[in-house]
C-alpha cells in the first residue's frame, strides 16, 4: 500500500502539540513543518488574530488509510496529491534577469484586464486592507527581530471556474522567477483529494530567505504589482498565513 500525502493545520499548546506527533501519527513521515506567524492575506473580514489562524502546520507522509487527529485539538487535515514547479535550466538562467514586461502575457496586458478591481470600492478596500496587514506584520516583525530570519508561506487557493487555474500557473512561472532569483523556492505544491472546513483546491509552500525578501517584493517591486492583480483574477478565494521552519532539513 502507497504512502498517503497529508496537509494539517493544528491549534493548540506547544506541548499538545508535539505530544499528538509523538503519540497519534506513529510511522509517519513529516516532510515539512512550521509553526504560525501571522494571517497575511485573508477575506477582508477576517482579522489577522482570528481563530482561524493555527499554530503548527505540516506535510507529512503516512501509510495509514485515514488519518485521526485528537478531539482536543482543533485541525484542518486532507489528503492532497504532490505536484512540482521546476523551470527548464533556461528559465533557470535567465531568473536574475527575469522581468515580468517579458512574459507572454506582459505587465501592460494584466493591467488591462485589473484596472476596474482596484479603481472600485471594492478593491480599493481589499488591497488597502492587503497593505494595512502586510504593514502591521512588517512592524511586528521589526519588534520580534526576525525581519531577516527565513520563513515559509503557506498558500491556501481556491480557483476561479473556467481558466482560474491556467491564470494562476501563469502568475506562478513569472512570480516563481522572480522569488528563485532572490533565494527562494517552492518548497510543496499539492493538489486537494478532500474537502475539510473550506474547501481548496491547491495548497503551496512557498520558502523566503526572509521576511524582508517578501516585504521588498510585495511593496517596493513595482513589476511584481500587476501580478499580483493577475493572481486576484485567477482566485475566488486564497489565504496567506506566514510560517517558521520548525525543521532542521525542510523539504
Amino acid at each position: 500500500m502507497g504512502a498517503k500525502t497529508y496537509f494539517i493545520m493544528l491549534q493548540g499548546s506547544k506541548k499538545t502539540l508535539l505530544s499528538l506527533i509523538v503519540d497519534i501519527l506513529p510511522e509517519a513521515r513529516v516532510l515539512w513543518a512550521g509553526t504560525g506567524d501571522w494571517m497575511v492575506d485573508a477575506p477582508w473580514f477576517i482579522p489577522p488574530t482570528s481563530p482561524t489562524m493555527w499554530d503548527l502546520a505540516l506535510v507529512l507522509e503516512t501509510a495509514h488509510d485515514t488519518l485521526h487527529v485528537s478531539n482536543m485539538l482543533q485541525a484542518y487535515a486532507t489528503q492532497v496529491t504532490p505536484t512540482q514547479w521546476k523551470p527548464t535550466k533556461e528559465d533557470d538562467k535567465k531568473a536574475e534577469n527575469m522581468d515580468p514586461a517579458n512574459e507572454p502575457r506582459g505587465v501592460q496586458e494584466v493591467m488591462k484586464h485589473n484596472w476596474h478591481k482596484v479603481f472600485n470600492v471594492y478593491g480599493l478596500l481589499r488591497y488597502t486592507l492587503r497593505v494595512v496587514r502586510i504593514m502591521t506584520w512588517l512592524l511586528l516583525c521589526i519588534v520580534r527581530r526576525n525581519l531577516f530570519q527565513p520563513f515559509y508561506m503557506i498558500n491556501l487557493l481556491k480557483f476561479r471556474d473556467g481558466p482560474g487555474e491556467d491564470t494562476y500557473n501563469e502568475y506562478r512561472d513569472a512570480a516563481g522567477k522572480m522569488l528563485m532569483a532572490k533565494g527562494g523556492y517552492m518548497a510543496f505544491i499539492g493538489n486537494m483529494k478532500a474537502a475539510g472546513p473550506k474547501s481548496w483546491d491547491e495548497v503551496m509552500v512557498v520558502a523566503y530567505k526572509s521576511r524582508w525578501q517578501f516585504f521588498r517584493m510585495a511593496l517596493l517591486t513595482p513589476t511584481y504589482w500587476p501580478l499580483a492583480w493577475l493572481r486576484d483574477e485567477a482566485l475566488s478565494d486564497g489565504m496567506l498565513y506566514a510560517t517558521s521552519p520548525c525543521l532542521e532539513d525542510p523539504i
